[in-house]
């Protein structure tokens, strides 16, 4: 875990355009705040963000979190999202959000399957620290979502790659939790701290929530909210993000 003092918070490094996991720092807490429509693109989304924070006196490198929807028809071409990821990378750079040439934000992006025209993109929501002096036990999180993808020396092998038979998704599925046990101990936190989990897909995964429940625990009595969407990028199918945060808004 990288210390982000200006932030509030550590996290865990993954690629260049996320972090795989933040964690609250001792004396500050985690909110999250949601978008009642998605802002259009990143320049807008930080530009209320920042004006947001600004009201409650925190600086932008308090956001350690990021919730992009994609309305799209399909799943992106890499080299789209290749691009995407770039200009990512850029404007965090230009806001100054970076530690040590690192992104420290985790980060969701999705493509929604129903609701909105083709095309449209959209920030829906983010997370930031606030100062927290009487915060006790595990600190507030944020896991960036987990594909069924395994990153080895810099290659991706999807898990049960094209696999939707019943066997191929319990592969998908105890990946996914598994990497997100390991995340959240490497933070020093369990699935009984979760206030909010997120499931991404499109395929049939109610045969599958019992497994799912049994393994989160509180977490998952607390609720599993299930998107109909998809990884940005295929082959992948499913994506799962994990967070625990003091308090949650809707804000337009």
């Amino acid at each position: 875990m990288i210390d982000h003092p200006r932030g509030g918070y550590r996290f865990l490094a993954g690629p260049p355009f996320l972090s795989f996991a933040v964690a609250a720092q001792p004396g500050f807490a985690i909110e999250r705040a949601v978008f009642r429509n998605p802002q259009p693109d990143l320049n807008a989304g930080l530009a209320r963000i920042q004006t947001y924070l600004q009201e409650r006196n925190r600086p932008i490198q308090a956001v350690c979190g990021l919730e992009f929807r994609q309305f799209l028809p399909e799943q992106a071409p890499r080299a789209v999202f290749d691009e995407f990821n770039r200009g990512h990378i850029e404007r965090l750079t230009r806001a100054d959000m970076l530690v040590d040439g690192k992104v420290p934000v985790a980060r969701t992006n999705v493509v929604m399957d129903a609701g909105r025209p083709a095309a449209e993109s959209g920030l829906h929501a983010f997370s930031y620290t606030v100062p927290a002096a009487d915060r006790q036990g595990a600190p507030d999180f944020v896991l960036a979502a987990i594909p069924e993808v395994r990153f080895t020396d810099g290659q991706e092998l999807v898990i049960a790659e094209g696999g939707t038979s019943e066997s191929a998704l319990r592969e998908k599925i105890d990946f996914i939790l598994d990497t997100a046990a390991t995340r959240l101990t490497g933070i020093g936190a369990s699935w009984q701290d979760a206030t909010g989990i997120q499931l991404y897909s499109v395929a049939d995964l109610k045969p599958y929530f019992a497994q799912m429940l049994a393994r989160m625990g509180a977490g998952g009595w607390r609720g599993v909210q299930w998107h109909h969407a998809l990884p940005p990028v295929g082959p992948s199918i499913m994506e799962l993000d994990v967070r625990a945060v003091h308090a949650e808004f809707m804000i337009d």
